[in-house]
């Protein structure tokens, strides 16, 4: 691409500039026309699906339209952080954090631009913020809504009756836009409420919340992750199972810590044997460091660790292995990391992770190292799966398992790559069936049909572990042991108790008699039945041994393999699979959009910005950047900057921090 001395670079150069690093897939071209077309798009995809890529298109987009734009990104507060590091990182956009403190900053100008990312939590507090968007009369650029992650749907209430402003374009992220019988209501209230455009809001009523959603279409304002490059042919994910036992002599002399108030267990998780139950070897599990000794003494007691660590020690003999660890409480993060650093005092990046905040995202101490490095990565659910740390493991370890099948699944989602059967998927599971088996097939199972979408297609990992149906026969007949013994007596506390404990039952779930704990394991049963599409089975057999049950929930597991699945009307699990799935995923529509984008204007784009950046490179024209980045509205500098800095040091092998680039700009010497 030639250039006369004196030109400078064109605005559609420095606009792809701006997108340098970013994903201009199919996919992200279909979300960029969806938003500018629609002036809203539904993003449901399923969790691992790069639903910050598109946030940050949009965001993009808006700042490179607007001299001074107004954006409103709204998020569950543990998320916060995970956003701003996201956006400012990738974007070179700086937000405003708001908590929901009443001391929060409060600063707003309605004649200036405005970025701010706003905990959903904030929105109901008493912020002196909220309020000065009402008196402004504004109407935002752009509002983003994470809708994080939940079984009951979206809340639709939340966002409609404490935003007191509409918006030009509006983008929506849920995977699971609604709870168990719920309609797709509330998401259509949702955007007819905030979109200013109602000619465009009314086009939300033409969404069919349904099988074909997954099917690829740019003449609809909706997107459900639909590329089979994901699956890599295989709808199931690479789980493994690693089984540890204790001796029946160890539980019985051990005492279970108790909450004297509630009668209920400390600890909850059943991951974490130290947490649960007063051992002697505490003492030692309570040091600030362990030396090698203290580990051989802790596996020696906790069988668990021991089965840990030998799968671990397997993993980290491959060079390129990168494992995660998940983990509930601090407590354990802690405990595990004692023991790593003991083992392994020279591992590579051992990370931490115990909170979402603890990210350095000042500009001045930006890198072109590679930030996601760690080969052991520590960490909760909390910290949001935007961060560039937990990308491209190829082990994932369920130390601790959540008590939502919607957080498990996101756990086997979330890590990116487009080979999942490359990645192992790694679950525990005790043969005393009090810990990491009470949690799998009680408090998982047992909620099973919540994390199922009502027409949606998606995944469940709890589906590709290789001793589902025993797990969910376990459930279900102890669910029908409760069941019967509840509706037989009319005092029964410590069943009660232990049931709250087994399940993992929320306080706010009122089981306190007999009759209504008879009643709430009768509708769970129900459900559960009825899920699997065995209710009128169920009827028609006097016992419910584990030999008659079991069969039946292998056969339905068997219908559910290799497919997507999805709840029906009736609240049965309906596969999609074989030829219908193979049509949706890779349709004509998808393949010939696909090539158009190849050819299109981004791609050309981006390779056009490319060479301009080669020739302020070779003809050492820095001034020429620098008249151009001048030129450029305020809120496009900073992004137009970061990614001429990152483009710089991925292709030209420049070793500077992005402080470094910007004093060598500014001085004119870059």
């Amino acid at each position: 691409m030639g250039r006369a001395e004196g030109d400078l670079v064109n605005t559609e150069e420095i606009k792809w500039i701006s997108y340098y690093g970013k994903d201009i897939s199919a996919i992200s071209c279909s979300f960029h026309e969806k938003l500018n077309k629609f002036g809203f798009c539904l993003v449901l995809d399923e969790y691992g699906a790069d639903k910050a890529t598109k946030a940050q298109i949009g965001i993009l987009d808006t700042v490179l339209e607007k001299q001074a734009p107004n954006i409103l990104l709204i998020c569950p507060r543990h998320l916060m952080h995970s956003w701003y590091r996201s956006v400012v990182t990738s974007n070179g956009v700086d937000f405003k954090m708001i908590s929901g403190s009443s001391k929060a900053i409060t600063y707003f100008n309605e004649n200036t631009s405005n970025t701010y990312i706003i905990a959903e939590e904030a929105l109901e507090a008493e912020n002196p913020l909220m309020q000065k968007f009402a008196y402004a009369g504004l109407t935002w650029d752009l509002i983003i809504i994470d809708a994080g992650l939940s079984t009951s749907g979206i809340k639709r209430e939340l966002y409609t009756e404490h935003i007191h402003a509409k918006a030009e374009k509006l983008i929506v992220l849920s995977p699971i836009p609604c709870g168990y019988m719920q309609s797709h209501d509330e998401i259509k209230c949702l955007v007819k409420s905030l979109l200013a455009d109602e000619s465009k809001s009314a086009g939300v009523d033409n969404i069919n919340f349904d099988e074909t959603t997954i099917c690829f279409n740019p003449d609809t304002p909706v997107m459900r992750y639909f590329d089979k490059s994901v699956y890599n042919g295989d709808v199931s994910r690479n789980v493994t199972l690693l089984e540890y036992e204790f001796s029946h002599d160890f539980i019985s002399n051990s005492r279970r810590l108790i909450d004297i108030k509630t009668g209920l267990p400390l600890y909850a998780q059943g991951g974490n044997i130290f947490e649960e139950y007063g051992l002697e070897a505490k003492k030692t599990y309570t040091k600030p460091s362990y030396n090698v000794a203290d580990v051989r003494e802790l596996r020696d007691v906790d069988k668990k660790l021991d089965c840990f660590l030998t799968k671990l020690d397997e993993v980290l003999k491959g060079s390129e292995n990168r494992a995660v660890v998940y983990c509930v409480t601090g407590s354990t993060i802690l405990y595990l990391k004692k023991v790593i650093s003991a083992l392994y005092p020279n591992i590579s990046g051992l990370l931490k992770i115990d909170r979402g905040d603890i990210f350095n995202t000042r500009y001045d101490n930006f890198t072109n190292e590679t930030r996601d490095n760690a080969r052991i990565v520590l960490t909760v659910d909390k910290i949001g799966s935007i961060n560039p740390q937990i990308k491209g493991f190829t082990h994932i370890f369920n130390y601790e398992l959540p008590d939502s099948p919607v957080i498990f699944e996101q756990r086997a989602a979330r890590h990116g790559g487009k080979d999942e059967q490359s990645r192992e998927f790694i679950v525990f599971c005790d043969k005393n069936k009090l810990f990491d088996s009470r949690m799998l097939s009680k408090v998982l199972c047992g909620k099973i049909y919540k994390s199922i979408v009502a027409g949606l297609p998606g995944r469940n990992v709890l589906f590709d572990l290789p001793n589902a149906a025993q797990l969910i026969t376990d459930g279900i007949r102890d669910l029908q042991y409760v069941c019967s013994y509840t509706g037989e007596v009319s005092n029964c506390h410590d069943v009660i108790t232990q049931f709250r404990s087994d399940y993992n039952i929320s306080p706010s779930i009122d089981i306190s008699t007999a009759a209504k704990a008879h009643e709430y394991t009768k509708l769970k049963l129900d459900k559960i039945y009825r899920a699997f599409g065995i209710e009128n089975r169920i009827k028609e057999n006097a016992s419910t041994e584990e030999k008659v049950l079991k069969p039946m929930i292998k056969e339905a597991l068997e219908r559910f393999n290799s497919s997507l699945i999805y709840l029906d009307e009736q609240q049965h699990i309906v596969a999609l699979g074989g030829t219908q799935l193979e049509e949706c995923l890779y349709s004509e529509q998808f393949r010939s959009y696909k090539e158009r984008c190849a050819s299109d204007d981004i791609s050309t784009g981006v390779r056009a910005a490319q060479k301009a950046f080669e020739n302020f490179i070779t003809d050492n024209k820095s001034a020429e950047l620098r008249l151009c980045v001048n030129q450029l509205p305020d809120t496009v500098k900073m992004p137009v900057l970061l990614n001429s800095w990152r483009y710089l040091t991925d292709n030209f092998m420049i070793q500077e921090t992005f402080r470094q680039f910007m004093k060598k700009y500014n001085e004119g010497v870059m």
